[in-house]
């Protein structure tokens, strides 16, 4: 066989799968020896997919509607390192909602290291704390501090925001010069 025979018997085999699974052959200009018959789909049925019921918590958490309304965080220098350029600050969710403060008009979520105010900090800012960010004067970086998302450590200088995980249009922000 010629090279150009070679050419065209190539041109006539080359054959391409169509999106609805039909076999077509290139058009060459010339009549091909055999006419391709169209591919059966090998379609397997999809197993069915069962998702088990999640099983209850073991603890139960008060619902989101049980803990007092977010009113506001309050983010204060909980301790300094000149030094090192470094400050940490600690977010603190408030609520208007203070039966267990008599007197005050805002106050945290609960008591100081109750069950009652993990969880609702968890409800109402996220279990991880608050997100924080940093609009650094020339340089500035604000991180979490491990175990505790409530702590943050800034390096350097700049207007660091703590927000809601779960309201985030509720926002504090402080300014570290």
């Amino acid at each position: 066989m010629s090279q150009r025979q070679q050419s065209v018997a190539f041109a006539v085999a080359l054959v391409f799968l169509s999106s609805s699974a039909c076999v077509r052959a290139l058009p060459t200009g010339a009549a091909p020896e055999s006419t391709p018959t169209p591919a059966a789909p090998n379609v397997e049925p999809t197993p069915a997919i069962v998702t088990p019921a999640p099983s209850p918590s073991p603890t139960a958490t008060p619902v989101a509607s049980s803990c007092p309304t977010l009113l506001g965080i309050r983010v204060t220098v909980f301790a300094t390192q000149p030094q090192k350029d470094r400050v940490v600050l600690d977010a603190t969710p408030l609520s208007e909602q203070c039966a267990a403060f008599p007197g005050r008009l805002v106050c945290p979520l609960g008591r100081e290291g109750s069950e009652q105010r993990t969880q609702c900090e968890a409800a109402r800012i996220g279990a991880e704390g608050p997100v924080w960010t940093i609009q650094p004067y020339r340089r500035g970086v604000v991180e979490p501090l491990e175990g505790s998302g409530y702590l943050a450590a800034v390096v350097g200088r700049g207007l660091v925001t703590a927000c809601s995980r779960v309201q985030p249009d509720v926002c504090t922000n402080i300014e570290i010069r």
